[in-house]
């Protein structure tokens, strides 16, 4: 297994550290600072910006802005998306929202990326298809 250079963080873990986990800060800070490049999809970056509130934009893209955001190709990665909904779902496995399967196609993309995420979809979707994520659920 390829060692991971890569963290793709989910919406659930950027929402969280926006509401001031210190401890999801430290993480990032500490990934960082061992090598890993932090990066983001615009997926995510569409997520962010539907559930914020309008005085949060000038802070969700000076943080977006500076990460490289991984490609999409729209003759492909949807449909695959689309097929991992319906695999996942005859799997057994219920996901609330389809666009994580797009995130999750993005994730994939490279051996060297990692979801960072506090969803359990995620966790589900991993025992069908081997994404390679990490649960990093909120601190208390």
């Amino acid at each position: 297994m390829v060692k991971p250079k890569r963290y793709l963080i989910d919406t659930s873990v950027w929402v969280n550290l926006f509401r001031g986990d210190q401890e999801l800060r430290r993480r990032i800070d500490e990934a960082t600072a061992q090598g890993i490049q932090i990066v983001t999809c615009e997926v995510i970056v569409m997520e962010l910006l539907a559930g914020a509130r309008p005085h949060e934009d000038v802070r969700i893209f000076d943080l977006l802005n500076r990460l490289p955001s991984l490609p999409f190709n729209p003759n492909t990665d949807f449909r695959t998306a689309g097929f991992m909904f319906r695999e996942l779902s005859q799997n057994g496995v219920t996901i609330r929202n389809s666009v994580d399967c797009i995130i999750a196609v993005a994730a994939m993309s490279s051996e060297d990326i990692v979801l960072i995420h506090n969803d359990l979809d995620f966790v589900n979707m991993a025992r069908v298809n081997g994404i390679r994520h990490e649960r990093w659920e909120q601190a208390a």
